[in-house]
């Protein structure tokens, strides 16, 4: 799923939860804020495993094999 797919979901979830008085407007603002430092973490220890080089190579393994 692209970036955009997941906030327009996160947004549409945010005016669900208000429309139907289970979640107050801070909660939505703090929970944003969590899920957003949740996704730059995990993003950058992705990037410090090196898994982009090794698609890369596995791409390269699948090409040289004919699959």
């Amino acid at each position: 799923m692209k970036k955009e797919t997941f906030i327009a979901m996160s947004k549409e979830s945010d005016l669900f939860r208000k429309l139907a008085g289970v979640q107050y407007e801070t909660k939505n603002i703090a929970g944003r804020k969590l899920g957003k430092q949740i996704a730059e973490d995990i993003i950058e220890g992705l990037k410090d495993d090196h898994a982009p080089l090794f698609y890369e190579e596995q791409k390269q393994l699948t090409s040289d094999l004919g699959h």
